[in-house]
């Protein structure tokens, strides 16, 4: 009998790239495009997304979002306190104290439900920046899941440290962040690729490989993986493991485009949808595709 796997395509939806040097689009105009190129690949596919958006695209926005979410898209909330408008951080999100982690969360929150209408429930951190404290605020605004964990990658300088983080859908914890615990968010981590080692990656941080086309940052500062080889190593260990709920879960920004025949991210983007059914047939998996807010409700069942 085959086994479930839930294939999440994900998208941390940026705003445009300040002049100090943040990541993001060359405009908001171009990240929308990106993020319609996006869609209409994976919908060729026939698969949805989910997108991470920062808040303040979503009040510029509204319209634009309104319909990805009718069209069958998951939205959630995406914030790099760097870069976050109404009180840019000297650092990311899990560099900050408890209290300033929860203004600026609650700021972003209520900015997201001006412009589109309702409160998230869904969060990831720019970076995958996070302390022990993050969940549990997470959890006091609302948020009921989410992309928080990056399996591995060590970057104190974006204070993100993963080490020993579990790989597969889970309960968040109380007071360790890489541990399973029992609060009600259901953390649902990046795929990474854990058979080969940690790498360290030209812009500072150590981690291991995830299959997002085109690389973390850009094609300059990207090591090249052969995202079917990664694929294969990465579902192998989740049908050794034997989560509950397995997942496959990618990631990809808005800077990228995903359509130009001489794209690096279009070219991996074509690589690994073409690789996801045959990989998944001969390991007895059966890909489903999914939302993160359809993923958390099933891992929620699969509990009661």
């Amino acid at each position: 009998m085959q086994r479930e796997l839930f294939v999440l395509f994900t998208m941390d939806v940026e705003p445009a790239a300040a002049a100090a040097g943040h990541s993001g689009p060359v405009s908001d105009e171009a990240g929308m495009r990106a993020v319609l190129d996006y869609r209409d690949v994976l919908r060729s596919w026939g698969y949805r997304a989910t997108y991470f958006v920062h808040p303040e695209l979503t009040q510029s926005q509204p319209e634009f979002f309104t319909g990805l979410a009718k069209d069958g898209s998951a939205l959630g909330l995406h914030i790099h306190t760097t870069k976050f408008a109404p009180s840019p951080q000297p650092c990311e999100l899990g560099g900050l104290v408890a209290d300033e982690q929860r203004r600026l969360l609650r700021m972003g929150t209520e900015m997201f439900e001006k412009g589109l209408g309702y409160r998230p429930t869904l969060f990831r951190p720019g970076c995958f920046s996070a302390s022990d404290v993050t969940y549990q605020i997470l959890c006091e605004l609302g948020f009921s899941g989410g992309s928080v964990s990056i399996p591995g990658r060590i970057w104190p300088e974006r204070s993100c440290v993963w080490s020993g983080a579990y790989p597969y859908a889970h309960l968040a914890h109380r007071a360790f962040r890489q541990s399973v615990g029992d609060l009600p968010f259901v953390d649902i981590p990046l795929s990474v690729d854990l058979t080969g080692g940690l790498k360290h990656h030209p812009v500072g941080f150590c981690h291991y490989p995830d299959l997002r086309p085109g690389g973390v940052y850009s094609e300059a500062a990207e090591v090249d993986y052969d995202r079917c080889s990664m694929l294969r190593s990465i579902l192998q260990r989740t049908v050794a493991d034997d989560p509950p709920v397995k997942t496959l879960v990618v990631d990809v920004h808005n800077d990228r485009d995903f359509t130009a025949t001489d794209s690096q991210a279009a070219g991996h983007f074509t690589q690994l949808l073409e690789a996801i059914v045959p990989t998944c047939r001969t390991l007895g998996l059966k890909p489903i595709p999914s939302t993160y807010t359809e993923v958390v409700q099933r891992f929620r069942k699969e509990r009661e």
